[in-house]
């Protein structure tokens, strides 16, 4: 079995016990969910079906994301959707035409 390093990810431990019950925000993200010294405890990023942890580790993400990352993580197209429709406001007051174009599409 290949040895990991996993200090950063032991310090994040250290600290997210001291603020937050079991560790994480969700049960399910909790670091007793996975086998520890195996399954990374703190992410840094994510690509496609991959994942990294806080120590550069990479591993295959057999969680994705709790499930809705079916095109996997950070798609190219879904980022460059989500910056567009940043730049125009992500909170509005009032419907906007996406509300509705969304829901047409989620209806059929």
């Amino acid at each position: 079995m290949m040895k990991r390093n996993l200090a950063e990810s032991e310090k994040w431990l250290r600290r997210s016990a001291a603020c937050v019950p079991g560790c994480a925000q969700t049960f399910s993200k909790a670091p007793i969910s996975f086998v520890q010294g195996v399954a990374p405890a703190f992410l840094a990023r994510e690509k496609g079906a991959y994942v990294w942890d806080v120590d550069g580790n990479r591993y295959i993400d057999f969680i994705l994301g709790l499930g809705p990352s079916i095109l996997g993580h950070a798609d190219d197209v879904v980022n460059q959707a989500v910056r567009e429709q940043m730049e125009l406001g992500v909170s509005f007051s009032l419907p906007t035409p996406i509300e509705v174009e969304l829901s047409e599409k989620l209806a059929k």
